[in-house]
């Protein structure tokens, strides 16, 4: 039975990157592909991190495996690193 989920989850992810290639293949034709913004990787290191820790050390805590909670805190901790980086490109806001 764990084989078929595998392939079930095989076949998923080999889907979504084929819609996701086409969507960019499009968009890259179309010339809509825009930079990427920094600060909203920040901003995602600044939520993720601390969500991360606090799951960690709760797993720590309750004496769960806490090496699962571990890519959540990396998540967060890339994203932080990503956006302080590259922070000479962040966008700037345009008051209105």
């Amino acid at each position: 039975m764990i084989i078929v989920y595998t392939a079930v989850v095989f076949l998923l992810v080999i889907v979504v990157g084929i819609i996701a290639g086409v969507t960019l293949l499009k968009k890259k034709k179309e010339g809509k592909i825009e930079p990427p913004d920094y600060r909203t990787f920040f901003k995602m290191g600044i939520i993720i991190t601390p969500f991360g820790l606090a799951v960690t050390i709760f797993y720590f805590l309750m004496q769960i495996p806490f090496y699962v909670a571990l890519p959540i805190l990396a998540l967060g901790l890339f994203y932080l690193f990503i956006g302080l980086r590259n922070r000479d490109k962040w966008k700037r806001r345009v008051n209105s």
